[in-house]
């Protein structure tokens, strides 16, 4: 009997310590997206990507140096970190491209925690973009 009771207790303790761990990871929130719904081949249109978590987390945004792909990268805009009660609020708008010819182009970009050993990736859902097509039927 006595033993079950201790069962009881250290199965209610993990299951405690371990809904802590998960809401730990879930002080990070990532955000992005498509500004336009579609864009012709050539074309530039911005992504946004931001970031709110604590601020005593280290968190990097991807660079120039990152696989967009299906776009390519042409430049972003970074806005300075904003601070407030313990919470910091990081922004970025890419300026991407796209060359494929695919009709439907998909983007997800991640956010970087460093850790001491590694990091931490979050990325935001999936974005789509519409290629709008400029030749409808072409020749074989």
């Amino acid at each position: 009997m006595r033993s079950m009771v201790t069962f009881k207790y250290a199965l209610a303790i993990g299951l405690f310590l371990a809904s802590l761990g998960s809401s730990i990871g879930q002080d990070v929130d990532v955000r992005g997206g498509f500004f336009l719904d579609s864009l012709r081949v050539g074309d530039q249109t911005g992504f946004y990507l931001s970031a709110t978590y604590p601020s005593n987390l280290n968190i990097i945004f991807p660079d120039s140096t990152f696989n967009y792909h299906p776009l390519e990268f042409n430049q972003k805009r970074y806005f300075p970190t904003q601070t407030t009660d313990g919470r910091s609020y990081d922004s970025v708008i890419y300026y991407l491209s796209t060359f494929e010819v695919d009709r439907i182009q998909l983007l997800s970009l991640p956010v970087f925690q460093l850790n001491p050993q590694d990091c931490t990736i979050y990325t935001t859902e999936v974005d789509t973009v519409l290629l709008t097509e400029l030749v409808k039927d072409l020749p074989d």
